[in-house]
């Protein structure tokens, strides 16, 4: 029995959503996934290897010989579902005859692998719950957490995955180079944190923002899913107004929720989408001059 099998159609979900900018890097797994279902048939498989740190990576290579066979684990992605466990993915639009649904839906799962030693299990897991109902409060979506599992690379609706990646503790901002980068977040590859990120709470809610559809809002300055949000010098770990319409505008988009806005609302989200990451990062730092 596979570790985790998806349906084909839970891959093509994946493999169409969007990885936000701010994941600078090509993520070859959904590539050779597409592959496979374009031929009709899906022989894909991804090698588990864990170093003598105990550090967890996922790779389309065999591990290296330096690392133990009883160390190395072969998922196995079938043409068909094998684990009944793993729902079909949401659609888009409403099945003919179902109507229109009333919110989106998500569900997350958390890797406590590599996790640093401030964030125990519970409270990350407090930080999920947070987070899941500060969104909820204003937007028509539900998001519901799992449990732990293994992150699994290949993210879709159903099973979003969190996990923290060392690599990030040496990785650049790839739009400030004297940053580091904390996190990322995306529907493809779930929620990825930083080991060295001191305040995790706003961090998430902004990162899960991500995995939801909504990108960075920097033209208005209380949007938390923007790099220039400001409550009385301190960064606040709630959605602005602009946050929630940008979510409601994302459920009608990708599930088909019933949800109206004004054409000055709409214009509102358009214009903060605009302003890109670099120019951002030039405005904020012009401030602190």
């Amino acid at each position: 029995m596979c570790e985790a099998c998806l349906t084909k159609a839970e891959l093509l979900q994946s493999v169409a959503a969007p990885i936000h900018p701010c994941l600078m890097r090509f993520n070859k797994l959904p590539l050779l996934l597409a592959l496979g279902l374009a031929s009709g048939t899906l022989q894909a498989q991804v090698f588990r290897c864990l170093d003598a740190a105990g550090k967890t990576a996922y790779q389309e290579q065999p591990c290296s010989n330096a690392q133990a066979s009883k160390n190395q684990t072969v998922l196995r992605i079938p043409s068909q579902a094998a684990e009944p466990g793993l729902a079909a993915p949401g659609t888009s639009r409403p099945a003919e005859g179902k109507g229109q649904p009333e919110r989106g839906a998500f569900t997350l799962f958390y890797d406590p692998a590599n996790a640093p030693a401030r964030y125990p299990a519970a409270a990350v897991e407090e930080i999920i719950a947070y987070a899941a109902q500060v969104w909820a409060e204003r937007c028509l979506v539900d998001i519901k957490y799992g449990g732990q599992a293994v992150y699994w690379p290949v993210g879709t609706r159903q099973r979003v995955s969190i996990r923290w990646q060392p690599g990030y503790a040496d990785r650049a901002h790839p739009s400030a180079f004297n940053s580091m980068t904390t996190g990322t977040g995306s529907l493809a590859t779930g929620i990825e944190l930083s080991p060295t990120i001191r305040e995790l709470r706003a961090l998430f809610v902004h990162e899960l923002g991500h995995v939801l559809g909504i990108g960075h809002l920097h033209g208005d300055s209380e949007a938390i899913m923007g790099y220039l949000r400001h409550t009385g010098g301190t960064l606040s770990a709630r959605p602005a107004p602009i946050d929630y319409l940008a979510c409601n505008l994302a459920m009608k988009r990708s599930f088909g929720v019933a949800f109206e806005a004004s054409p000055e609302d709409v214009a509102r989200v358009e214009t903060a989408l605009r302003v890109s990451d670099r120019q951002a990062v030039e405005k904020r730092e012009a401030a602190r001059r």
